[in-house]
C-alpha cells in the first residue's frame, strides 16, 4: 500500500504497524489456557491479534522494533520472571513514546477526541508533534508531557480504597487504551500494557505524586512492584475493570459453550498454571472467594 508515513510524513509504501506490540499480544495467548484472544469491545468474536493498520514506512517501522525488542527483553520479560530491580537506558523512553504516541494518533484519527475543550485538543496536538519528533530525534526530551511507568506484577496487597473484584484479570490480563480529561487540569493518554500501565501526560497539574514512576530520559531503575500510584488513576483503573468484567458477563451462551468445550480438552496442569488462572486467584486472595460473583469460565 503507498501512503504517507503517519511518523516521518515522507511518501512510501506503508508497513502494516500494531498500535500494542504483537509480542504482547503473543504473550497473552501463551498463558492463556485455551491460547485465544477477545478483542474488549466485541468479546463474542475471537481474534488472532491486535489492532494493527498501514501507518509506518520501513524505516519507521524498524524504529519501533528494535524499541519494542529492547522493552520485551530488558524489562518485561524480567519483570514478569521476578527480577528485583531493572536498570534502563533512553531506549525505555523512546518505546513508551512511540506506544502513547500511536495510541494518541489512533484515538484523533478515530475522532474520538473531538468531546474534549478547545484548550485540550490544542495541548494534544501539541503532545503529538512533540512526542514525534522524539521519536524521530528532532528533541531531546518529551518537555512536559512525560512519560509514567507502573508494575503491577505479582499480587496486590493492602489495599484500603475501593476495589474491583476484576482488578487483577484487569490489571494483568487486558490490554487497554484510551485518552482521557477530568475537565479540568488533568489529561493523559493511557496504554495498559499486561501488568504495566504506560501513562503520556498532556497536562499534569501535580507532579509530586507522579514523581516516583517517571520514566528517565538517560538510565534509571524500576522497583519490582509500584507502591504508590495517583488516587484519580486507581479510581479510572476501577471503572475499567469494572467495565471489563460487565464485557465478559456479555458472552452469549454459544460462546460461553465454546469456552467451556475449549477447557475440557485440557489437562489441569494446563488450566492452573495459566496467567489466566493466577490473576483469578490473585482475585481470591485479595478479597475472599465470596466476592468473586462473576462467572469465571467466561475467561479465556
Amino acid at each position: 500500500m503507498n501512503g504517507i508515513c503517519r511518523l516521518c510524513e515522507q511518501p512510501c509504501i506503508l508497513q502494516e504497524s500494531h498500535i500494542i506490540p504483537k509480542f504482547i499480544v503473543s504473550w497473552l495467548k501463551d498463558t492463556s489456557p485455551t491460547a485465544k484472544l477477545r478483542m474488549g469491545e466485541i468479546p463474542n468474536k475471537r481474534v488472532q491479534d491486535g489492532l494493527k493498520f498501514h501507518w509506518l514506512c520501513s524505516n519507521c517501522e524498524a524504529k519501533f522494533s528494535q524499541w519494542e525488542t529492547y522493552f520485551a527483553e530488558k524489562i518485561f520479560h524480567p519483570l514478569i520472571n521476578g527480577e528485583s530491580k531493572i536498570y534502563y537506558d533512553t531506549n525505555f523512553l523512546k518505546f513508551s513514546v512511540s506506544i502513547t504516541w500511536r495510541v494518541l494518533k489512533y484515538f484523533i484519527e478515530q475522532n474520538q477526541t473531538s468531546h474534549f475543550s478547545g484548550e485540550a485538543e490544542t495541548k494534544m496536538n501539541r503532545a503529538l508533534l512533540i512526542w514525534r519528533d522524539f521519536i524521530l530525534g528532532k528533541e531531546l526530551t518529551p518537555h512536559e508531557f512525560e512519560q509514567h511507568f507502573f508494575n503491577f506484577e505479582g499480587e496486590l496487597s493492602n489495599i484500603t480504597l475501593p476495589t474491583s473484584n476484576n482488578i487483577h484479570r484487569y490489571l494483568q490480563r487486558t490490554i487497554d487504551i484510551n485518552v482521557i480529561t477530568n475537565g479540568k487540569n488533568t489529561s493523559l493518554v493511557y496504554a495498559k500494557l499486561p501488568n504495566f500501565p504506560l501513562i503520556g501526560y498532556i497536562d499534569m497539574y501535580d507532579k509530586n505524586q507522579w514523581r516516583e514512576t517517571k520514566i528517565h530520559v538517560k538510565q534509571g531503575t524500576l522497583p519490582s512492584k509500584s507502591i504508590s500510584f495517583p488516587l484519580e488513576l486507581w479510581e479510572f483503573m476501577q471503572k475499567r475493570a469494572e467495565h471489563s468484567k460487565k464485557l465478559k458477563n456479555s458472552l452469549s451462551e454459544r460462546q460461553k459453550q465454546k469456552i467451556k468445550e475449549s477447557y475440557e480438552q485440557l489437562s489441569y496442569d494446563e488450566i492452573f498454571k495459566s496467567g489466566t488462572i493466577k490473576s483469578l486467584e490473585s482475585d481470591i486472595n485479595l478479597l475472599g472467594t465470596k466476592n468473586i460473583f462473576i462467572e469465571d469460565e467466561s475467561n479465556e
